[in-house]
């Protein structure tokens, strides 16, 4: 599926919020910003799932998700699914739009959104959103159209082992394993789980995703061994997997979980890989759990809330005294 997506309209709630919606963008960001500093949580487990359910059950065009604001004023955003819009590129194409998924906005992105765009107001204060993924497809078939390349699965299978090989002999890899055996053994840790890899059978970016799912592999490892057990859940989550993606993945015993079961099974007992994410995986990860160790990109002063910067970072220390679990 070539990944574009689209939000559909949205308005409050007409229910009776202790807290009236905001009436400005000025409003709208003192608002978000003066929850941020009081230490409100933009995202909780609980939050999450519940839109999560929502999704599970309301896929039909016309149909409501509910979302709550962080400042609790209720939005409803209204669900495509099966609208057919024009192409962006060609009039041989066309979209159809397919299943809602979650849009997770940091305090960043909200505020960006606000300035840039001036904002949808009512969608304002919300750090859970929803869009849609679309489908390209020739107008006049209606077969399939991508813009990417797929690599056939034993050749992925076969760039994967190499990858891995070449990985387990790097020395950035020889690194990583000398911090992981710095762990304190009194940490108790029990899984792994990784976010936005990437897809290793699309081959504009198989490489960089083959090296990501290497490490997975190494922390797997290591953990399989300090734990003396024999097999340590191992958890992927990125939409643009395939189902080659999901078969290779399978034979090295790491299962691929549609958002937002990944980032449900985080807690204190999880070690989180994430480089480069297509979501403000850190700022999630800060106010839901508080995981024994994170594996990240090096994030500098400058990098409030995001980093594009490549390379890795490990945190031992919990990344924030409020987490809701």
């Amino acid at each position: 599926m070539t990944m574009y997506s689209i939000q559909g309209p949205c308005h409050w709630v007409g229910d009776k919020s202790e807290t009236a919606p905001v009436s400005s963008v000025t409003e709208a960001m003192a608002r978000i910003n003066k929850l941020y500093e009081a230490g409100t949580p933009f995202f909780t487990k609980q939050s999450i799932r519940e839109v999560s359910k929502q999704l599970q059950r309301s896929s039909l065009c016309k149909d409501k998700i509910t979302v709550k604001g962080v400042d609790g004023v209720g939005v409803e955003f209204d669900v495509l699914t099966g609208e057919i819009r024009k192409g962006f590129d060609s009039g041989a194409f066309e979209h159809e739009i397919r299943d809602p998924y979650i849009v997770y906005c940091a305090r960043v992105h909200m505020t960006q959104n606000l300035l840039r765009w001036h904002g949808n107001l009512p969608e304002a204060t919300c750090s859970l959103r929803i869009a849609h993924w679309m489908s390209r497809r020739k107008k006049d078939t209606k077969e399939p159209a991508y813009n990417y390349a797929l690599r056939e699965s034993q050749v992925v299978r076969k760039s994967f082992r190499a990858s891995r090989e070449s990985w387990e002999a790097s020395q950035m890899c020889k690194d990583l394993e000398s911090i992981l055996e710095s762990v304190p053994k009194t940490l108790n840790i029990e899984r792994v789980l990784g976010f936005s890899c990437g897809s290793m059978s699309i081959d504009r970016n198989s490489s960089r995703s083959e090296f990501q799912h290497a490490l997975i592999l190494t922390v797997r490892d290591w953990l399989r061994d300090r734990n003396g057990s024999g097999r340590v859940p191992s958890y992927v989550q990125d939409p643009v997997y395939t189902s080659i993606d999901k078969s290779t993945l399978k034979e090295s015993n790491v299962m691929v979980l549609d958002d937002p079961q990944a980032l449900l099974e985080i807690d204190d007992s999880s070690v989180v890989f994430s480089c480069s994410s297509n979501i403000p995986i850190k700022e999630i990860v800060a106010d839901i759990a508080r995981p024994a160790v994170l594996i990240w990109e090096h994030v500098g002063e400058e990098d409030e809330e995001t980093s594009d910067e490549y390379g890795v970072y490990v945190c031992l220390v919990p990344c924030h005294p409020n987490a809701d679990i």
